[in-house]
């Protein structure tokens, strides 16, 4: 394979540009047309020892250019941060997200997470209510119609054991007829 037109030898860089972050995390998917869908998770240090996880959902060209760059919001205050992302293309040019952010309070000391999913416009504008749920560490997979199915594990089980469980949602980020709001369990 010759390299295609537009695209360097060196490939192009994404993330946060800057020494105290590292990206150490990418899902992609093809996009609907002749592009690329790519979602980065990465590390930035705060000093003291502190790191906050953060992910960045990007949309390239297929002739090499970057399109547009989403930061994926999380919680204010995170000193955990994002911890499971995927992408698929939703099929008329934007991008199905999937990701899972970890957060704290403390006094006691308790771990929180906030699994969500959004879609995002073919110019990175969300299109989906914020803090549309998904499972915990997801995958997500077009349903060919502008919306996903998204398959994680489910905490909190009775056993302690996550159990497996699929969730969708139709193109406008609703749940289809028929399709609970916790998903279907595959797995207890």
């Amino acid at each position: 394979g010759a390299l295609a037109p537009g695209w360097s030898v060196t490939g192009i860089a994404v993330g946060p540009n800057q020494v105290d972050f590292k990206t150490f995390e990418a899902r992609f998917a093809a996009d609907s047309g002749p592009g690329v869908l790519l979602a980065t998770r990465y590390v930035r240090n705060e000093g003291r020892g502190d790191e906050r996880r953060g992910a960045q959902v990007h949309r390239f060209e297929a002739a090499g250019s970057l399109a547009w760059t989403v930061e994926v919001p999380r919680h204010d205050g995170d000193l955990e941060g994002i911890r499971g992302i995927d992408v698929t293309s939703d099929g008329a040019g934007g991008v199905i997200a999937s990701w899972v952010d970890w957060w704290q309070t403390f006094g006691p000391y308790v771990l929180h997470t906030d699994e969500t999913m959004q879609r995002y416009s073919s110019s990175g504008a969300p299109l989906w209510p914020a803090g549309t749920a998904s499972p915990t560490y997801p995958y997500v997979e077009q349903d060919g119609a502008g919306g996903a199915y998204f398959f994680g594990s489910a905490y909190g089980t009775q056993s302690g054991i996550p159990a497996l469980e699929v969730h969708r949602r139709l193109g406008d980020g609703s749940l289809p007829p028929g399709w609970p709001p916790a998903g279907i369990a595959v797995t207890q």
